[in-house]
């Protein structure tokens, strides 16, 4: 679409408005990062890589055509600005989840290491018993 009229003879160069697309495209990545919550880690991943992609092409693309405001809309001013939040919110979800399930598996080792220490301290304890009680009868036997 075109935002100025222009005579075919007189065209030197024509500049094509994708922001639609682009808009449509966020809006696409926005859902499957959002239908990507709960799903295995590598879906999750697979996702914010498209996203990420996506961003780098659209960062690319405006650091190269240079887009102006008097272009019309006001996209490219918060340009992919919902996904990048978006993707940062997933990422530091996917970080808080790994990071839960390495103290899940400290927790796990710890309960171990102390059910192991509570067997040989009982055990230990035992030991204890049976020793005293045996220097109880040899100090009897010597007594008589």
């Amino acid at each position: 679409m075109c935002r100025n009229s222009f005579v075919r003879n007189a065209i030197k160069k024509l500049h094509f408005d994708h922001l639609a697309t682009s808009e449509q495209q966020e809006l696409e990545l926005l859902q499957k990062l959002a239908l990507s919550w709960g799903t295995p880690d590598d879906e999750q991943v697979d996702v914010l890589e498209e996203i990420n992609m996506w961003l780098g092409d659209r960062e690319a693309e405006m650091t190269s055509h240079r887009v102006s405001l008097s272009m019309g809309s006001a996209y490219p001013l918060i340009y992919g600005k919902a996904l990048r939040k978006a993707r940062d919110v997933g990422t530091k979800c996917q970080q808080l989840l790994r990071s839960r399930e390495q103290d899940r598996r400290t927790i796990r080792e710890l309960e171990r290491e102390v059910g192991d220490y509570q067997t040989r301290m009982a055990s230990d304890k035992d030991n204890a018993l049976v020793t005293e009680a045996s220097l109880l009868e040899k100090a009897k036997t010597l007594e008589e």
